[in-house]
């Protein structure tokens, strides 16, 4: 038996065509598409691309802004987003991230 060509492995749904695949993909919830990355790249969970924008593309998603480095994405976080330095988790205001510090004393 032949394979579709245009079959979604991860819904499990087969296409006439190349663009009726592409069109799913775009569409489906359970796509979620990288467009920095060239070719696209396909992530199962959002989660999973947020967590590769930021990591490999230095993007903050809150502010949809990309930075340069990744350093300059750690000061935006700690600057704008109340991260903490030592294990990077993110408080909902600074008296909240002065609380946590105590922790790491």
């Amino acid at each position: 038996m032949l394979l579709n060509r245009f079959y979604c492995t991860r819904c499990a749904i087969s296409f006439k065509t190349f663009f009726a695949r592409l069109q799913h993909i775009y569409d489906s919830p359970y796509h979620h598409i990288c467009y920095i990355c060239f070719p696209p790249q396909d992530f199962a969970k959002m989660v999973e691309l947020d967590e590769h924008l930021g990591t490999e593309h230095n993007y903050c998603i809150s502010c949809d802004i990309q930075f340069e480095t990744a350093q300059n994405l750690a000061q935006h976080d700690i600057g704008e987003h109340n991260m903490c330095v030592t294990c990077r988790q993110f408080f909902g205001s600074r008296s909240s991230l002065s609380n946590h510090m105590t922790t790491h004393i």
